[in-house]
């Protein structure tokens, strides 16, 4: 409890997780291995509260902001719903920095543990929304992993490509630079015109 330090939490089986993020009200990136050797990886947003007295009824209200508790609700001690934690995506896009939302959509498209299709479609979508600023971000990080993936998952265009080419250049990530111009040559090199002699 209020252990503000605490943000990234590890389970071997998921066993009283909610019990554990219950009194945790900042951001908790929690890594599950399931029995059936699935993993999946999951960001808990961060949520405030205070209490506003109603003076005649003599009680008090919890009142929250953020939206963190919603997803804390999706936990329960057994087991995780995840087509309730992604129903609430829209309501995360909302409310929620960008940054924060940018790591929950990537950790549910690379572990779909559960992950409905159209629910993935909804996690791509933002991606290519954001995708100048997905793709700035983890090259500033050096994460040619995340950078792979992206072209895995067919955000890399021709018509891209170069921006990306020229991001990763001004951010001398030669290894992010080495990838897409590898990527670049094989799926979008340009046919040469041969004209009849």
């Amino acid at each position: 409890m209020n252990c503000d330090k605490l943000t990234s939490i590890s389970f071997g089986r998921c066993r009283h997780i909610a019990d554990l993020v219950a009194v945790l009200n900042h951001e908790l990136h929690l890594t599950m291995d399931f029995d059936d050797g699935n993993r999946a990886k999951l960001l808990i947003p961060d949520f405030q509260y205070e209490y506003i007295e109603d003076t005649p009824a003599r009680q008090f209200h919890q009142v929250n902001y953020g939206t963190g508790h919603l997803f804390r609700q999706c936990i329960g001690n057994s087991d995780i719903d995840f087509r309730r934690f992604d129903e609430l995506f829209y309501l995360t896009k909302r409310e929620d920095g960008a940054l924060m939302v940018l790591l929950l959509t990537m950790y549910r498209l690379e572990y779909p543990y559960r992950l409905q299709e159209n629910r993935r479609q909804d996690y791509l979508q933002y991606l290519k929304e954001h995708f100048s600023t997905a793709f700035g971000y983890y090259t500033q990080q050096g994460s040619l992993d995340k950078i792979r993936l992206f072209a895995q998952w067919g955000l890399i265009t021709a018509e891209n490509i170069d921006s990306l080419l020229e991001m990763a250049g001004e951010a001398k990530k030669t290894e992010i630079t080495g990838f897409l111009l590898e990527y670049q040559h094989a799926h979008f090199a340009k046919k040469k015109k041969s004209f009849d002699l």
